[in-house]
């Protein structure tokens, strides 16, 4: 099948002559690029390729760029004069309308002639300089060096490919046209599923999803939907028989579980959050009875290191007690108390 281009976005291989794998959109232009891989086998027949040499470089005088029109000639298509979209199938499951189609335009042939656009660079003669040399070096230039000779005494011009072009001046119709597929928009009319309604779609493989459509609709009876494509070929009108009812009591009833699933996991959601600050007012309570339990444990374990302060101060004095007590004195007495600070100072 022939590869149709548009102007925007033009890749070509390496063609033969008549090769007819390019579109171009009518343009007012004298010309058209064609790619970069694009070329002529027998290039030599229109331009010599072969470089200058030598001393003949040595002083270059102008830059050019130049057109060399060829025998060659390209064949390629202009603008569509008719185009054609046809259904291939259509049809409805699980409320998606699947088409697919085909889309191709009639294009004209025409050939017109390759140019070449080419780089020159000119290099001045030195008749002169060349004449004097030669003679000094005894002719052995032109001996073994002809053509660098006689490039240095007549100058030389260096030509180098840039790019190909079309002539588009010089186009010619050859009275042939052909069909190539393409892209394009159809459009189709469906009836019989509530108001008519139109859809556009794109040719190839489209899907339109019907969901809401059919949800809208209130059914006794399933309807028979009617299909037009509005500008296919084929203006036949196509039946498509889809239980909608079953669809839509299936859609309600997968619409009340996922509501029921919903309204479950928001009770579950409350729970936990109820459970969560349920127990974080437990932790709260428990801590707090645990720093209590923990002050009066400090407190207490103060109050038990005071008693043991006072006890080891009051300890000496009762020991002296019973030692003055045990040595005869009376207590209440002076020399009792005497005694007793005797012994503890």
């Amino acid at each position: 099948m022939k590869k149709i281009l548009n102007l925007t976005l033009l890749v070509l291989v390496p063609t033969l002559v008549n090769s007819a794998e390019l579109v171009i959109p009518y343009s007012d232009a004298s010309s058209y690029p064609l790619s970069s891989g694009y070329s002529i086998s027998n290039l030599n027949k229109y331009i010599d390729k072969e470089p200058c040499t030598g001393d003949s470089k040595s002083s270059e005088i102008t830059r050019d760029r130049s057109t060399i029109e060829t025998s060659e000639q390209y064949t390629f298509y202009s603008n569509p004069i008719d185009k054609k979209i046809q259904i291939k199938s259509i049809s409805i499951e699980d409320g998606i309308l699947d088409i697919k189609s085909e889309s191709s335009a009639k294009y004209e042939e025409y050939t017109a002639p390759v140019q070449i656009q080419v780089n020159e660079v000119h290099y001045k003669a030195r008749p002169l300089e060349t004449i004097a040399a030669d003679t000094l070096l005894l002719g052995l230039p032109i001996i073994f060096s002809p053509k660098n000779a006689a490039y240095s005494f007549a100058g030389c011009t260096e030509r180098k490919v840039n790019s190909y072009s079309l002539n588009l001046s010089k186009k010619i119709k050859t009275n042939k046209t052909e069909w190539i597929p393409n892209s394009d928009t159809g459009e189709i009319i469906m009836t019989g599923l509530g108001q008519e309604r139109k859809f556009s779609f794109e040719t190839g493989h489209f899907v339109i999803d019907l969901h809401d459509v059919i949800m809208e609709e209130n059914f006794k009876t399933n309807p028979v939907i009617q299909i037009n494509c509005s500008n296919c070929i084929e203006k036949d009108i196509q039946s498509l028989n889809f239980d909608f009812i079953k669809y839509k009591n299936k859609q309600i009833k997968l619409a009340e579980k996922k509501k029921s699933e919903e309204e479950n996991y928001k009770k579950i959601q409350i729970q936990l959050e109820q459970e969560r600050v349920l127990r974080e007012k437990i932790n709260k309570q428990k801590e707090l009875e645990f720093q209590a339990q923990r002050k009066k444990e400090e407190e207490q374990k103060k109050k038990d290191e005071e008693q043991k302060k006072l006890q080891a101060k009051i300890a000496p004095v009762e020991k002296a007690k019973t030692k003055c007590l045990e040595l005869g004195y009376k207590k209440e007495t002076d020399k009792f108390k005497d005694c007793v600070l005797e012994l503890i100072k």
